[in-house]
């Protein structure tokens, strides 16, 4: 395509051959010009340097004006086309030496502003006397860059962190090179040039997204650009790119700014769901916020959002600020929001740890939002806050050094507090003794309340701790003395989890025991001497068997004379058999010689009292291999007359107390092996105590009405 304004090189030919006319108008003067004479100027011949010119590079015009007198003289050019005689640009020049007919004339055409292409310049002279002499012309030709821009990215659409890439073409439709091109790239926040092959193209990449070329080394010159999106850019974000190219010509003329847009359009998941807890460790009772953050990473409203809330078996929602951010609850559990906008929104939700979750339970809070994304696709997402529970699990036990206790003397007591949770407890312990004991001292400080002592505990760490105490016992009459203590406990946030209990019994003896009493004399049957030799007979057949418990019991109760039956009110209220009584209430179970040992009594006085009282219905024995086992008369007799041990009945406890336990558990709480815990567990299903029940891959233990009657009949 020919610029405008340009001739044709056929006619710039056809003109300067033939002279035709231009613009309407003959090369030959006008008709109402002087007719050519001596008289006359004549331009001999035209230059041009340079005769092919970059737009905006100055061009010196040269001729020479012949004349034929001395005169004034003046020459005029014409670009294009001719015009009326004396409008043209003038030629100057210097005046020639006397004689000399003949004048250089010159001057400078700016080529600025000219389009590209061939020009013709036309020039011609005139004397002072007006006569103008021929046009001479001379051909020009004009040349520039002419450079075009064009981006575009690879695709549409992106996601937040990809790259996507650029390609920006710069192409050189012009007929002189370029001296110098900037590029200058503007893009949208959320992207950012990763990399490019600017050096390649022997560019320069300066600022942040500006590209300096030389020459171009290429026609086109293509240049790539790779884009980051950044992480952050929100769904529905129209990302763009403006490309802004200058450049400039040899001879320093500018051009430009051209412009070219590329843009893309983020796809992303349009919402971030995170949830924190304002502490991953809890107690029962305990409040416990949860922190959900609902990201509308988009730029669009959405209509609608459900939120489901599981609080699991543990957590109870007691308050939330879902009203304070314009949401409402559909049914317990489900929160709804209405016409959401683009960012974020926290909803606080304050749930509260059940007083019976179990220690070590495993806590969550499960939060899962949905709702139809921008493309009409249903959305849904889901996190969850997890919390570990904590609480102290507590046994209590009252141990005393001796089982009895002498009127006025004073004993040794331990109260023992086992912690076998994995949290501290906070707990303050009650000891009642009953007007019978007194508390003399204590390993920590207490305050007495009438029979009651108080004791502040604090902070009961997990493990075992021990609290000393000094009693003395107030009575003697052989009757017990009991120490029951009780412990009120609490989370270390203060919140109470209930109490346990334990007591010690003991016997409270005269301070010397009377001697032993002989049979009354007037409780002996009459009968003849015949019926003592019988007696003694019947002694000397039992010496045998005097030497094991069973024959020694049976010797000494054959060999007491009978007596004549007491009074039930009378049987207690000897101090010995009272004494002998609260032992057995105390230790029911135990044999013969246990008692004996333990209340110094000899054979003798014991057997005697001993039958006194099973013969009364306020004891009964039973036979346990070479023992005899005595029992309050009150208590029911396992048919074998075997008693759980101690370890055995704390495990009982645990059963009556947790039904449907599991043998893990026990051993987890009892800090004893499994394979000690299912021995016993098997001792009392021998016992008739406790059965068991497979639930799944478990057997769980429950206590049977005789394990309860046990329970709740051994102090």
């Amino acid at each position: 395509m020919t610029p405008r304004g340009a001739l044709p090189a056929l006619v710039i030919l056809v003109l300067l051959a033939l002279a035709p006319a231009a613009a309407g108008r003959s090369l030959e003067p006008a008709p109402s010009a002087s007719p050519i004479d001596p008289a006359g100027a004549e331009v001999l011949n035209l230059t041009l340097t340079p005769s092919t010119a970059v737009a905006g590079e100055l061009v010196t015009l040269n001729a020479t004006v012949r004349y034929s007198e001395p005169a004034n003289l003046s020459a005029e050019y014409f670009l294009d086309r001719v015009g009326t005689d004396g409008d043209g640009v003038p030629l100057t020049g210097d005046a020639p030496p006397p004689g000399v007919y003949s004048r250089e004339m010159g001057a400078v055409l700016d080529t600025a502003g000219l389009p590209a292409g061939d020009h013709l310049v036309f020039v011609h002279a005139q004397v002072e006397t007006g006569l103008w002499g021929k046009y001479v012309a001379a051909a020009l030709r004009v040349v520039f860059p002419e450079l075009t821009l064009s981006m575009a990215a690879d695709t549409a659409t992106a996601t937040p962190g990809s790259l996507v890439g650029l390609t920006v073409t710069i192409q050189d439709a012009g007929t002189a090179p370029p001296l110098g091109v900037q590029l200058d790239l503007v893009a949208s926040e959320a992207l950012s040039v990763a990399s490019d092959n600017a050096a390649g193209l022997g560019a320069v990449r300066w600022g942040r997204y500006s590209y300096g070329f030389g020459p171009l080394p290429e026609n086109p010159a293509v240049l790539r650009v790779d884009l980051l999106v950044s992480p952050t850019a929100r769904d529905g974000a129209v990302l763009g790119v403006t490309a802004s190219l200058q450049y400039a010509s040899s001879v320093g003329m500018a051009y430009g700014p051209l412009h070219a847009q590329a843009s893309l359009e983020v796809r992303a998941v349009e919402m971030a769901l995170s949830v924190r807890a304002s502490s991953a460790r809890v107690f029962p009772g305990d409040t416990v916020i949860v922190e959900a953050v609902l990201d509308r990473l988009t730029t669009r409203t959405v209509p609608e959002i459900f939120v489901d809330l599981d609080p699991g078996p543990w957590l109870a929602l007691v308050e939330s600020n879902v009203a304070d951010l314009g949401g409402e609850f559909v049914g317990s559990s489900t929160l709804r929001f209405r016409d959401v906008p683009p960012g974020p929104r926290t909803v606080l939700l304050t749930l509260e740890v059940s007083r019976d979750a179990p220690d070590g339970a495993a806590a969550e809070a499960l939060l899962a939002v949905r709702f139809v994304d921008r493309l009409g696709n249903p959305f849904e997402s889901s996190a969850a806050a997890e919390f570990t529970i904590a609480r102290p699990v507590l046994a209590l036990d009252v141990l005393s050094e001796s089982p009895a206790l002498q009127m006025g003397a004073s004993g040794n007591v331990t109260v023992r507090v086992r912690n076998f949770g994995t949290a501290a407890a906070l707990g303050t312990l009650r000891l009642d003794t009953g007007g019978r004991l007194r508390v003399l001292g204590a390993s920590l400080p207490y305050r007495l309340e009438g029979d009651l002592v108080r004791m502040d505990l604090g902070e009961i760490p997990p493990g075992e701790r021990g609290v000393s105490l000094v009693v003395a016992s107030l009575a003697g009459d052989g009757r017990l003395g009991t120490i029951a203590a009780s412990l009120d406990f609490a989370t270390p946030t203060g919140t109470p989890l209930g109490t346990v209990a334990d007591d010690a019994r003991l016997i409270l003896i005269p301070r010397t025991l009377p001697p032993s009493l002989p049979p009354p004399p007037d409780a002996l049957t009459p009968g003849s001497t015949l019926s003592a030799v019988v007696a003694v007979l019947a002694a000397v057949s039992l010496v045998g068997l005097a030497g094991t418990e069973r024959g020694k019991t049976g010797f000494l109760f054959l060999f007491i004379p009978l007596y004549t039956r007491l009074k039930r009110e009378e049987i207690l209220d000897h101090e010995t058999r009272g004494m002998i009584r609260g032992y057995v209430l105390a230790n029911p179970g135990d044999h013969f010689n246990a008692i004996k040992e333990t209340l110094e009594l000899n054979n003798g006085t014991l057997a005697y009292h001993l039958n006194v009282l099973e013969k009364e219905g306020i004891i009964r024995s039973v036979k346990d291999g070479k023992f005899r086992r005595f029992f309050p008369s009150e208590m029911k007799i396992p048919h074998n007359g075997e008693l759980p041990t101690k370890v055995q009945r704390l495990i009982l406890e645990m059963v009556l107390e947790t039904p449907a336990i599991a043998q893990k558990e026990i051993s987890r709480v009892l800090g004893l092996s499994q394979s000690t815990v299912s021995y016993h567990l098997d001792r009392l299903r021998e016992l008739g105590l406790v059965r068991a029940e497979r639930r799944g891959m478990q057997l769980c233990y429950f206590v049977l009405p005789d394990g309860i009657e046990i329970v709740t009949a051994i102090p």
